[in-house]
């Protein structure tokens, strides 16, 4: 029993997962360099018969995806245990799995995407401008601040907004893509990306770094320290684009910024952010001892950087700063 549950289960895992798509209902379209759903596209097909969502994140903080049993339980709205029950009454009811084996999957040489970014629209950008600082309260000085130094723009294509990372020599290597609609959770990183570049924010002399989870954080740290009356410029700031990454990405900024004597600490307080928090700080204390360590604000549970500041703009109060975190010698707090 344990076999033939075994060989039905990696038999739905093994169904063209584009197939599956098309059998619920939805329309692939292929793109230069993947495949796609005309309903959502945001979703990201891959040679190895999964797909991401890119703007749908689990509770771990990990983009939603995986095989196609993960793809029809997600669609569906289903646990896994029930999508794979469907699925059997639907690709495997009169099959003899007997003896069945998993297919092997083609071997292909992964071909270097290079890097390009999307093309921006002409000027004025009404729509990124009304998103930064309506939808998300950014202060109209910081949005400017940040398309003066060229890390910003609007694209042409979907009008999304596009936070472009450059390395230590300005160059760009790092993009990613948000939607301006107020209601839309779509995003991604732009093909080719360097993902250990992150988004970065710097300023000649400034000693300071603070790390985020997402440029939108960033940004919103930049108007806290603003409505602080620090002046934006006296700090760098860094967005390590997911958690799972936050380490490579501080990794290579440390590396290139020797100058970084104290960070701060800005990541969401769910339990991701949480957890990468604790890593950064176990990694920084082994790696980095004489560099200073401590919490940006004091965030409520399951928010952002980004809700902290709009309340605070609403509310025109100043934030209270973080408490350091305990039995660390390095862990105080930092201005």
């Amino acid at each position: 029993w344990e076999e033939k549950s075994l060989a039905e289960i990696q038999y739905l895992r093994d169904l063209d997962i584009l197939q599956v798509a098309r059998d619920m209902g939805f329309t692939p379209v292929q793109r230069k360099n993947h495949w796609t759903l005309r309903e959502h596209d945001s979703v990201v097909f891959y040679d190895n018969n999964t797909f991401v969502r890119y703007s749908q994140e689990k509770g771990n903080g990990r983009k939603v995806g995986g095989s196609p049993i993960d793809f029809y339980a997600h669609f569906n709205n289903l646990l896994t245990g029930e999508a794979i029950r469907e699925m059997k009454e639907t690709y495997i009811r009169g099959h003899d799995l007997t003896g069945y084996r998993p297919r092997e999957q083609p071997k292909k040489e992964k071909k270097e995407v290079p890097f390009i970014l999307p093309t921006p629209e002409k000027g004025p950008w009404r729509r990124m401008f009304a998103y930064l600082t309506k939808t998300r309260g950014i202060d109209s000085d910081v949005v400017q601040h940040c398309i003066d130094k060229n890390l910003l723009y609007e694209e042409t294509k979907y009008h999304n907004t596009v936070f472009v990372g450059r390395d230590h020599t300005n160059q760009a290597v790092f993009a990613s893509k948000r939607s301006s609609l107020p209601n839309s959770k779509f995003r991604m990183d732009v093909e080719g990306s360097n993902q250990e570049n992150g988004w970065q924010v710097n300023h000649p002399g400034a000693k300071l770094l603070v790390l985020t989870e997402a440029p939108i954080d960033a940004m919103s740290a930049m108007c806290i320290r603003k409505h602080m009356g620090r002046p934006v410029e006296s700090a760098n700031y860094l967005a390590s684009c997911g958690t799972g990454k936050a380490i490579s990405v501080l990794r290579n900024y440390m590396k290139k910024h020797p100058e970084i004597t104290a960070i701060r600490i800005g990541m969401d307080n769910d339990d991701a952010g949480r957890k990468a928090a604790q890593n950064l700080r176990t990694w920084l204390q082994d790696e980095y001892p004489d560099v200073k360590v401590g919490g940006f604000i004091a965030l409520p549970e399951g928010r952002d950087l980004n809700d902290a500041w709009r309340g605070i703009k609403s509310q025109g109060k100043t934030p209270a700063a973080k408490p350091p975190a305990r039995k660390r010698q390095n862990t105080v707090e930092v201005e």
